[in-house]
């Protein structure tokens, strides 16, 4: 009997040591699959900071090659536009110029044609207003080439151009013009008449003029 009950507390020990270690190395299991998984979530949050800061190094790169390349366009637009405004200022100041130029000399053609109707008048010993009455108090148009003064219906027509030879007029093929001339003649008195010229032309959006004005006498 003593020696069954031996028997049995032996088996039953040994039962007992085996399930403790059975239990030891579950739990040793337990711990490595806990180790691991606290290695693998270290892992992973190492990962996501490291993902995370070259993102924000990436998008850093980013804004400031993106800020270069806008100062880089500000500075390179500014030296362009600049020398592009001086050029095109002195474009239109140049065309102005010459403008001014024609519309004087164009001014100043009306009034010696005139004048030189006057003189002719004198010299063949007619009236000096012959040829020159009927403008009085009217505005008309003088062509110079064809050697005509005329009346203008209601507004004077543009004067034409003679690219061949350079002359402004209203011949039957020469090229419309930008300029506008015309004449207005009052009487002072019986001896004295106001020839007023006024050439404009368009300068862009606006509209230039150029007066000349003189007082002619009869000197018979």
């Amino acid at each position: 009997m003593k020696f069954t009950l031996l028997n049995n507390f032996k088996v039953l020990n040994k039962t007992l040591k085996l399930k403790i270690e059975n239990m030891k190395d579950i739990i040793k299991s337990k711990k490595n699959e806990i180790s691991q998984t606290k290695l693998m979530s270290l892992c992973f949050s190492r990962f996501l900071f490291n993902r995370a800061s070259k993102n924000k190094k990436i998008k850093n790169i980013n804004g400031f090659t993106l800020v270069e390349t806008l100062i880089a366009i500000t500075i390179l637009i500014s030296a362009v536009i600049g020398p592009m405004t001086v050029v095109q200022k002195s474009l239109s100041s140049a065309n102005f110029a010459k403008s001014q130029i024609i519309s004087f000399h164009l001014a100043g053609e009306a009034i010696e044609y005139i004048r030189n109707k006057r003189d002719g008048n004198t010299l063949n010993g007619i009236s000096w207003t012959d040829g020159l009455s009927e403008c009085i108090g009217k505005k008309c148009a003088v062509d110079v080439v064809n050697d005509t003064i005329s009346q203008c219906s209601e507004n004077c027509p543009n004067l034409q151009f003679d690219s061949a030879n350079g002359f402004y007029g209203y011949g039957s093929n020469w090229e419309s013009s930008m300029f506008n001339r015309v004449v207005e003649i009052k009487s002072v008195n019986q001896e004295e008449l106001s020839v007023l010229v006024t050439v404009s032309w368009r300068n862009g959006v606006f509209t230039k003029e150029f007066s000349v004005r003189e007082n002619l006498f009869n000197w018979q």
